[in-house]
C-alpha cells in the first residue's frame, strides 16, 4: 500500500469534468525516492495533462469498518458543509457533528483544546442544517436524544473538497460516539467512480 498527500490528489481532480480519458500508472524503481504515481488526463479539446505524484510505501492497516452497522446516515452536498465550515475560526483543529432527530449541528467546543492560538478560545460557533436541507438523512435509535462525533476539521475539509471536485455527494455513516466515521461518496450524475 502507498501513502499520498490528499491535498495533491485533490488539485489533480479539480479539472476532471473536462477529462475524456483518465490513466493512472504507478512507477516503482529500485530507489524509493524515484517512486511516483502518474495521472494522465486527456481532455475533450485534445489537451493532455500529466501529473507525477511522489508516494511512499507504508505497511497497510487491516482495520475493516462496515457501513452496514451504522444506524445513522447523513447525505449532503459537500458545498453545503464547506460553506458552513467557513464560519469557524481558521485555527480550529476539531469540530463536533451532532445528529438530532430534526437537524445536523456542526459546532466547536471552546472549553476543549481545539484552537492553535488560544486567544480566541472563547469563540463558540454552531451551524445547524435542517433535515429538509439534506439530500438524505437517516437517524437510527438514539440512546441520549442525539449522537455526537468529534473529528479533525482539516482532514474533513480536504475530504469535502475532494468529493466536491468529483461532483459527488458526501455520505457520512455514524455508528456511535467513540466509533470512527465512515465517509463515502455517491455520484450526482452519470460519472461511474466512487470514493470509499
Amino acid at each position: 500500500s502507498v501513502k499520498l498527500h490528499l491535498k495533491n490528489v485533490v488539485s489533480i481532480f479539480r479539472s476532471v469534468h473536462a477529462a475524456e480519458k483518465l490513466w493512472i500508472q504507478l512507477a516503482c524503481s529500485g530507489d524509493a525516492a524515484q517512486h511516483h504515481m502518474r495521472v494522465l488526463h486527456e481532455c475533450t479539446n485534445g489537451l493532455r495533462k500529466k501529473f507525477d505524484l511522489a508516494f511512499e510505501e507504508v505497511t497497510s492497516m487491516n482495520a475493516v469498518y462496515s457501513k452496514d452497522g451504522c444506524p445513522h446516515t447523513v447525505c449532503v452536498e459537500p458545498t453545503t458543509l464547506l460553506s458552513c465550515l467557513t464560519n469557524f475560526p481558521p485555527g480550529l483543529a476539531e469540530v463536533t457533528l451532532m445528529a438530532t432527530p430534526d437537524s445536523v449541528v456542526i459546532k466547536n467546543d471552546p472549553e476543549a483544546v481545539g484552537l492553535d492560538d488560544q486567544k480566541d478560545g472563547s469563540l463558540r460557533t454552531e451551524m445547524r442544517l435542517a433535515a429538509a436541507d439534506l439530500h438524505h438523512y437517516t437517524l437510527g435509535a438514539l440512546k441520549r436524544g442525539s449522537v455526537h462525533v468529534t473529528f479533525s476539521m482539516r482532514e474533513f475539509k480536504a475530504i469535502l473538497q475532494l468529493v466536491k471536485d468529483l461532483e459527488h455527494r458526501i455520505v457520512i455513516h455514524i455508528e456511535d460516539v467513540g466509533k470512527p466515521l465512515i465517509i463515502c461518496s455517491e455520484p450526482r450524475s452519470e460519472l461511474p467512480c466512487f470514493f470509499n
